[in-house]
């Protein structure tokens, strides 16, 4: 998947997302745009070419990016919430800028069993001791 693909689902230029993804800067875009940018990169699966990123960082030894799920424990979707919402799209930046992918957002707990291949688990929200339960097995 690449940044042109990004670039043509939300209408913007490929250097944006570029810029976007990469926090090479704050104004490059409005952040309802960099919000759709964000959910347009975790929906087609975007992982970004660690040779590259070697190559820029000037990093030459080998790197696995973790992978991450995250359990809204409160609310069945994002935009319930504009604190968990806004809360969702930071640390989208952050895990991406850490070098993680961030395999899915749920939102049901019945879906928490579909975790089971993922490096950590972040939840948002208080959450019940049987969920605990079950995202420890």
């Amino acid at each position: 998947m690449s940044l042109k693909e990004i670039a043509k689902m939300v209408g913007t230029s490929p250097s944006t997302v570029s810029r976007v993804l990469n926090h090479t800067s704050d104004t490059c875009a409005s952040k309802e745009l960099a919000g759709r940018i964000w959910e347009a990169a975790q929906e087609i699966g975007y992982r970004p070419n660690e040779s590259a990123r070697s190559l820029r960082l000037r990093d030459t030894g080998e790197s696995s990016a973790a992978h991450i799920s995250v359990v809204m424990a409160r609310f069945h979707e994002l935009k319930a919430d504009p604190f968990f919402e806004e809360l969702m799209d930071w640390l989208r930046r952050e895990l991406f800028s850490q070098g993680a992918l961030l395999d899915g957002v749920i939102y049901n707990e019945s879906d928490v069993d579909g975790i089971r291949e993922t490096d950590g688990v972040i939840i948002l929200g208080r959450c019940s001791e049987e969920l605990l339960k079950r995202i420890k097995e």
